[in-house]
């Protein structure tokens, strides 16, 4: 639609050479309606006729069975494809539709709209149709605001100054409601203190309908977790959840049981509730290097300004703990990815391991405590887990299996642990620790060096600089060269790093630049996508064979 002129693209007939051009919207008409084939080409609906461009004296635009290279169209100003910006929903708030999207265009009194609109209204709202023809249905709702303007439509806590909109109102499915939240730069709901679920269960007191949350088990490899990616540390489930059905992997919240927790099918059409941070809180963060002028004892390992060790003599849990604390540490605390990584590559952790950590619920059931009092800003727990349906009081939380997730366990059963402490301090004049084999600025890891690089480059660009230092853009063999990967560039602040892997010579096709196979691959979601001409930051590995050692 030309938003502009309000008109929409069309064509007189589905035939062969004839012209597109804008005509009055008709929802109904077949003759307006576009479909993307390949990600790059635009078809009339139903028809292999495609959007080309006509000849360049008369500048126009016809359809065409031709699909060649002037039927791939570019969005201005972008390299990207016509076709790689597909149309999201919409989702609406209040209104009458039960939440349902905005449909574009949409007719009010004769009169079509392309965005949300505040026509018709004396308080500056802006609303949408939920149907193509308001005049007649007379369905709709308010636009979602993406900033932080939480005067409308939200709900403050006066203790924390977060923010929660309750939109008992909708019938979404999980997914969508996720979708809602995100396009007001909020989350659904997470739960991480005691005190956030006495609020939430007052605001919602005299509610019927469940509520969906952010909790849910959609990845199998992992246990329950919140979606935007709060720590899972406090536990509120109704007797009998989370049942074990395979299909209800999503969880609400039901005000007619207290606003305890269910887990249910994510495809349910239920209300549900947004959470906006209060962004002017201060939040933990852990130091970004270890300082030079400090040292670990030996046996013990550095990473981020503590220091590190495995013991795998069994012990249970208040043992391990006492043994801990005799070293001047406690048992291990694990606030981040980075973090988990490093114990996990890096430590001597094996795949067969079962150790302590500090998380336990001994003081207040179900709600999840660092053993050395930080805060709990992190959690990564096994398919399944924590457990609550069984009648063991599995208070206190293990590592285990190959890629060192949690579970909670008996604490009186008997397993090694992780110990973690501050560093000792140097004695003036001690010579800071170079990894055997590897030039300085770069860290040892197995049989190969690596670099971190600062300068924001191309994927060329950072290809060839790796090659001038007899090196070549990292690659990750395993889910362990990964975790030290993660470890050793997690904390920096640059966000994005080049590594080995591209699609240059053949488009779909990933190859890593040194030749080695693709055994492994870590794609986060919604990937791979097309982003080679970005800038960013780069990453060199070096192997010993091109590098000897006391090079």
């Amino acid at each position: 639609m030309s938003v502009a002129l309000r008109l929409c693209l069309g064509v007189p007939s589905k035939k062969d050479q004839v012209m597109i051009t804008l005509y009055p919207c008709n929802k109904t008409s077949e003759l307006q309606y576009w479909k993307c084939r390949n990600e790059t080409l635009l078809a009339i609906q139903g028809e292999d006729l495609f959007f080309n461009s006509g000849s360049r004296e008369k500048g126009n635009v016809m359809l065409q069975k031709e699909s060649g290279v002037r039927s791939k169209w570019k969005i201005y100003g972008t390299t990207d494809d016509l076709c790689s910006q597909s149309y999201e929903d919409l989702f609406t708030l209040l209104g009458n539709a039960n939440g349902a999207p905005c449909v574009f265009p949409f007719k009010l009194s004769g009169k079509w709209y392309a965005e949300c609109t505040d026509a018709a209204r004396s308080d500056g709202l802006l609303w949408c149709g939920t149907t193509a023809d308001f005049d007649t249905d007379q369905l709709y709702g308010f636009c979602p605001l993406k900033y932080n303007e939480t005067h409308r439509f939200w709900t403050t806590d006066p203790l924390t100054g977060t923010h929660y909109q309750i939109n008992f109102q909708s019938a979404l499915t999980w997914h969508q409601a996720r979708k809602s939240c995100q396009q007001q730069n909020a989350e659904l709901l997470s739960i991480t203190e005691i005190h956030e679920q006495m609020y939430l269960r007052d605001l919602i007191d005299r509610m019927r309908s469940a509520l969906w949350i952010g909790l849910n088990s959609l990845n199998f490899n992992y246990g329950w977790q919140w979606s935007g990616g709060s720590p899972f540390r406090y536990l509120n489930w109704d007797l009998g959840n989370p049942s074990l059905e395979p299909d209800k992997i999503c969880a609400v919240l039901n005000p007619r049981k207290g606003a305890k927790w269910e887990n249910r099918e994510c495809d349910q059409k239920v209300g549900y509730i947004c959470k906006r941070e209060n962004s002017t809180l201060d939040s933990f963060s852990l130091p970004s290097e270890l300082s030079a002028s400090s040292k670990c004892p030996e046996g013990w390992l550095p990473y981020t300004g503590h220091c590190y060790v495995i013991h795998r003599e069994p012990k249970v849990w208040k043992e391990a703990l006492t043994s801990c604390r005799k070293e001047d540490g406690d048992l291990a605390s694990i606030h981040n990815i980075e973090e988990h990584s490093f114990i996990v590559s890096q430590l001597g952790y094996k795949p067969i391991d079962e150790l302590w950590i500090g998380l336990n619920d001994l003081g207040i059931q179900m709600y999840f405590e660092w053993s050395d009092k930080m805060p709990v800003t992190y959690t990564k727990w096994l398919h399944g887990e924590p457990t609550t349906a069984n009648s063991r009081q599995e208070d206190c939380v293990v590592m285990k299996g190959q890629d060192g997730y949690w579970a909670d366990s008996v604490c009186n059963k008997k397993f090694g642990y992780i110990c973690k402490k501050s560093p000792l301090q140097d004695t003036p004049g001690t010579v800071k620790h170079i990894d055997p084999g590897c030039r300085k600025g770069w860290e040892r890891h197995g049989f190969y060096c690596y670099l971190i690089g600062h300068t924001f480059v191309t994927f060329s660009e950072a290809k060839k600089t790796c090659e001038r230092s007899k090196g070549y853009l990292t690659t990750v063999g395993d889910r362990y060269e990964q975790a030290y990967l993660t470890s050793l560039i997690g904390l920096r602040p640059e966000k994005y790093f080049w590594i080995g892997l591209s699609d240059v010579e053949k488009q779909g096709t990933f190859k890593w630049t040194d030749g080695e196979e693709v055994l492994f691959t870590h794609w986060n979601s919604a990937m791979p996508g097309m982003f080679c001409h970005r800038y960013f930051p780069w990453a060199c590995l070096l192997c010993a064979a091109t590098h000897p050692t006391g090079v």
